[in-house]
């Protein structure tokens, strides 16, 4: 028969091991989403940028259009 110490004990790693199992909320990923897509928005550039720099915006761009184009 198992000891009433061990018994006890492997409570909290039964505990841990189910909490391994819960699933996750998408809905604080959502909020935050709706929230980026309300504050940043696509941008332009202009003739004098560096190719770099347009690389970096139409990679922005990209991003933007694929979270907040849904």
């Amino acid at each position: 028969m198992i000891s009433r110490r061990l018994w006890i004990a492997s409570i909290p790693l039964a505990v841990l091991l189910l909490a391994g199992c819960r699933t996750t909320s998408t809905a604080g990923t959502d909020i935050a989403i709706g929230f980026a897509c309300s504050a940043f928005k696509p941008i332009h550039w202009s003739s004098r940028d560096a190719e770099e720099t347009r690389a970096e915006i139409i990679e922005h761009n990209a991003a933007w259009d694929e979270l907040c184009n849904r």
